[in-house]
């Protein structure tokens, strides 16, 4: 039984409805809070089984109430005909850029080093937006997860912070490709079956490329669960400027508790620690020693023809 489900637009209809809940409250009862808290890592960890899609650790710290929140970076030359001007630009004091990070088997450990990507700038910004631009990952190739296999997570920083983690991958949930027609007609009730995972939630994600109305669904099932049947949106109409057919990608990811519990089961106020706080304290799943989460999820996958 499926006991959430998500248009290809969840995200948005959370943050609406989490801002709406965030302003709408009264009566909070406020804390003083005196002297500086101790600056503790924030990571935000996954490993998956399908070498496809890389495993990644991003590493935060938390910051003191006081003091500026950026550091200036470098500067950008702007010529003006034979004159120029400095622009300084900044990156993020939350970004953790030479931590060491091992994720280990019990047998093997593998040292994840970051790997630097180009800065998202807003043009008319001065500000990098530094927290997304570095990923620790395994350079050396050789980090492939098993599926049912316990990995542990350790984090360590020349200025003394550290944090833990653990994570059990998920066995892999594999469709029952036999069962699913080569051709689906989205305007018809469609079923897709797997072989269940007694242990992990699943999530199934349905899309293309293209778009054809009713074809994008994500839904998370609980733990046991081996059945999902679509259900064509009343809202649906056909349109010139659809295609006929497109190529749907059908995917079934089992999720650890970690992942699990931090993207469908933790509070708007976690929520809101998250993706409003840019590094501040959050919620723990799969950590100890900070806050974050290391989770891990199995995928399977597969594709079919569909029709509007």
């Amino acid at each position: 039984m499926s006991f959430k489900s998500f248009s290809r637009q969840w995200p948005h209809s959370v943050v609406l409805l989490a801002f709406a809940i965030f302003i709408g409250c009264s009566g909070w009862d406020w804390e003083t809070v005196t002297g500086e808290p101790d600056p503790q890592l924030n990571v935000f960890g996954l490993i998956s089984t399908d070498t496809s899609i890389g495993s990644f650790v991003v590493v935060h710290k938390t910051l003191g109430l006081s003091g500026s929140d950026q550091n200036q970076a470098g500067f950008d030359t702007v010529w003006y005909g034979s004159t120029y001007q400095l622009y300084p630009h900044y990156e993020s004091k939350y970004l953790v850029k030479n931590a060491t990070v091992l994720i280990t088997d019990g047998t093997t450990s593998w040292r994840f080093v970051p790997r630097l990507y180009q800065g998202v700038r807003d043009p008319w910004s001065d500000y990098y937006y530094s927290e997304s631009d570095m990923t620790y990952i395994d350079s050396t190739g050789t980090f492939l997860p098993h599926p049912n296999t316990d990995y542990s997570l350790t984090i360590t920083t020349p200025e003394g912070l550290s944090l833990t983690g653990q994570t059990r991958t998920p066995g892999i949930a594999a469709f029952k490709a036999e069962t699913i027609p080569d051709t689906i007609v989205l305007h018809r009730d469609f079923t897709l079956r797997w072989h269940p995972d007694p242990l992990n939630a699943v999530e199934l994600t349905t899309g293309g490329d293209g778009w054809l109305c009713g074809s994008d669904n994500i839904v998370v099932l609980q733990a046991g669960d081996s059945i999902w049947t679509s259900s064509y949106p009343a809202d649906c109409f056909q349109n010139d400027w659809e295609p006929e057919s497109m190529i749907m990608n059908i995917t079934l990811k089992a999720l650890d508790e970690n992942y699990f519990g931090y993207f469908y089961q933790h509070s708007v106020d976690e929520f809101f620690s998250f993706f409003m706080g840019q590094g501040g304290e959050g919620p723990r799943y799969g950590v100890t020693g900070g806050y974050g989460v290391f989770g891990s999820f199995s995928r399977s996958h597969l594709t079919r023809v569909a029709l509007r």
